[in-house]
């Protein structure tokens, strides 16, 4: 900002000596220059302006609900004076300001520092939203501390608000003026501020929300473990769980906290890292939440630190199928329709290239003409042929198999067949030529891999890399019981991708049926009956909530209650 002349007042004039900040990055004080080397490494010239993107404000946020009548106060106090207030979120984003005259709100707005801005260091260099916002501290930036040349007209006092209850940075809050006034003055404004807006923080939170993050920040103080806490739509973990807990991991152990209510004791788990890990849960009852201490059951294993790559996850069906790829004899894969059977056939091939033969073929081509196929198939030395659904075969067609399983020609066989079939005699025959035999696991028990098997098909198969299946999404399709199994799960995701390419998948863009929060598939049938009752009644009356009380002869307060309960919208 350029400087010009500005009213001063004896509230808010003081005088600070030049020698205390220095001129343009030289004899500055450490907190300042320190901030200055990191926006000197992020690139940024202090001849360049304000980054122009602007970025969704949540008018709504909680935050935004704390700090509105504080701001309107500070308004107040600022009318006629050439002092303003900006906000940012946790994000470093600004998202209000308030002025003392109009001229100033003119000068800051063609700064650039508008609502929707990104406000960190990266994008604007050391001011008293962005240090603040990297320290975790209050800081006062003269005028020429500013890093870049266009701040430099005035001088601000910055202050993180940290939350009451999770000790993470909710926002940041600065009071700008002009150059002479006293930062002693600017630190008493701008504490004051952050201390009304951290109450009005405290206020939004219900009891039950307060009684669970104090009941976390005492046990994460007492664990060395990976400690998670999962409560209706909080979950909260240490330090520790980002270390040795992959997202999948997450949904692995919210499942555990609805299938197991009221649940208290220590159980051996599998980790998609690949780990064996020993989690003692407890049931808090009050506040209600489920608290789960996590750690490898080997003291050997290390922690992969945050920062390294980890390996990418395996599941016990990914390892039992590299255990069958690598024996010499033959394979059997036995699953139910839909769940990936030619896909793991496929994974035993080198290169995944094989010869495929389908049983449901024979219909079409005929014994003999299907029969020839699988005699020049075994005639090519150190091929992999893959025969589907050998349930389906004719007995002639066994027999003949049968034959090709004995031989010692250099071939290898993988059959597939459904799960259920495993019981006729002649398919268990044919399975009991095989030197290894998989078994894929229905989609409704591979709720823990869900995570992967998500991310899999949208990156591979669907190619949309540009989409992120949030861990919300994948809770919900968690709690649907899967018939189709992945064939079900690859048509719902290709929808989902064709009406969102890019960016995050959440609840609201899956299918209908699969936006009911997994924990209401586990409800007992009375509520699930009381659910559907409500859920029919909004519906009719097309969301009045007046009206589908009346229909179902409840108060409208019990109806809210049911709505929160039940999370419908």
């Amino acid at each position: 900002m350029a400087d010009t002349p500005r009213p001063t007042n004896a509230r808010w004039s003081s005088e600070i000596s030049e020698t205390e900040c220095g001129r343009h990055g030289r004899d500055l004080r450490p907190e300042i220059a320190a901030s200055w080397h990191r926006s000197s490494l992020a690139g940024l010239s202090q001849d360049q302006a304000l980054d122009a993107a602007i970025c969704d404000v949540d008018a709504t946020s909680r935050l935004m609900q704390a700090a509105a009548p504080v701001l309107r106060d500070l308004g107040r106090q600022f009318e006629g004076f050439e002092v303003g207030a900006l906000l940012a979120d946790r994000s470093a984003v600004l998202v209000a300001g308030r002025f003392g005259t109009k001229s100033l709100a003119r000068e800051v707005d063609r700064l650039g520092a508008v609502a929707g801005v990104q406000f960190s260091e990266v994008h604007s260099g050391t001011n008293a939203i962005a240090t603040p916002y990297e320290t975790r501290a209050s800081v006062f930036v003269h005028q020429d501390e500013h890093y870049l040349a266009s701040m430099r007209g005035y001088s601000c006092y910055g202050s993180p608000i940290i939350s009451p209850t999770t000790n993470r940075v909710e926002g940041v809050i600065d009071v700008m003026a002009s150059a002479e006034s006293s930062p002693a003055l600017m630190k008493s404004v701008i504490d004051r501020a952050v201390q009304d807006i951290r109450n009005q923080l405290l206020e939004t939170y219900d009891v039950n929300v307060m009684a669970v993050f104090a009941a976390f920040n005492s046990l994460r103080r007492q664990s060395t473990d990976a400690v998670v806490m999962i409560s209706d739509d909080i979950i909260l973990n240490n330090r520790r769980s980002v270390d040795i807990l992959a997202p999948e991991d997450y949904v692995t152990l919210r499942g555990i906290a609805l299938e197991r209510p009221g649940y208290s004791g220590t159980i051996e788990l599998e980790l998609m890292s690949g780990s064996a890990a020993r989690v003692k849960i407890t049931d808090m009852g009050d506040p209600p939440a489920t608290v789960f201490q996590v750690r490898h059951s080997t003291d050997t294993t290390t922690v992969i630190p945050r920062g390294i790559s980890r390996r990418k996850p395996t599941s016990r069906l990914d390892r039992d199928i590299a255990a069958a790829a690598r024996t010499d004899g033959h394979i059997c894969i036995q699953g139910e329709p839909g769940s990936g059977r030619s896909w793991a056939a496929a994974q035993v091939a080198p290169g995944n290239s094989a010869n495929f033969l389908d049983a449901t073929e024979v219909v079409r081509t005929g014994e003999r003409a299907w029969l020839d196929q699988l005699d020049r198939a075994c005639a090519t030395t150190d091929t992999v042929i893959v025969v589907e659904s050998i349930e389906l075969l004719p007995k002639t067609l066994i027999a003949h198999l049968a034959r090709a399983l004995r031989s010692d020609r250099p071939y290898r066989l993988v059959l597939t067949c459904a799960g259920e079939a495993e019981s006729a005699s002649e398919v268990s025959y044919l399975a009991s030529l095989c030197a290894a035999q998989v078994q894929i696991p229905p989609l409704r028990d591979r709720v823990p891999e869900l995570g992967v098997l998500v991310s899999r098909i949208v990156g591979d198969e669907l190619r949309a890399p540009g989409v992120r299946v949030t861990l919300s999404a994948v809770e919900a399709l968690a709690g649907h019981s899967w018939p189709g199994n992945l064939s079900e799960l690859v048509r719902v995701l290709r929808e989902v991708v064709g009406n969102r390419s890019t960016g995050d998948v959440t609840v609201r863009d899956l299918p209908e049926q699969f936006r009911t929060p997994g924990r209401m598939k586990t409800l007992p049938p009375l509520k699930r009956a009381e659910r559907d009752a409500i859920e029919a009644a909004m519906k009719l009356s097309r969301g009045n909530k007046v009206h589908a009380a009346a229909q179902l002869g409840i108060s409208r307060s019990t109806l809210y209650a049911r709505i929160r309960e039940y999370g419908l919208s």
